[in-house]
């Protein structure tokens, strides 16, 4: 699995844990955003990832600092998988995201 590819997986699992916790909708979402709810779904599957811009408007509308979707990602990526069969690996990053999400709760900016 490829670094872009490890990274689109990542920012999805939290953006779909973001949303959830907001409990807005894929196409409630997708439409505050100006985004397709295909594409929102793409985003959380980690099939793409969203553009600088897009990122942005999904971090306002979720009520986030695009700043904290941005460092929970880089903590939940230290995790080495490069030696994992892909389907474990996944199971790993998802793991580590959710972690790092819920540790940043705990620090006084969730």
């Amino acid at each position: 699995m490829s670094a872009p590819d490890r990274y689109a997986f990542v920012v999805g699992v939290i953006l779909r844990e973001l949303r959830d916790r907001a409990k807005i909708s894929q196409g409630d979402l997708a439409a505050r955003v100006g985004a397709t709810q295909p594409t929102l779904s793409r985003w959380e599957r980690g099939e793409t990832c969203p553009t600088l811009s897009e990122a942005r408007r999904v971090a306002e509308a979720l009520g986030v600092p695009l700043a904290r979707i941005v460092s929970i990602a880089e903590v939940a990526l230290q995790t080495d998988v490069s030696a994992m069969p892909e389907r474990i690996a996944l199971s790993a990053l998802r793991l580590h995201a959710y972690q790092a999400l819920h540790a940043a709760d705990g620090d006084g900016t969730g």
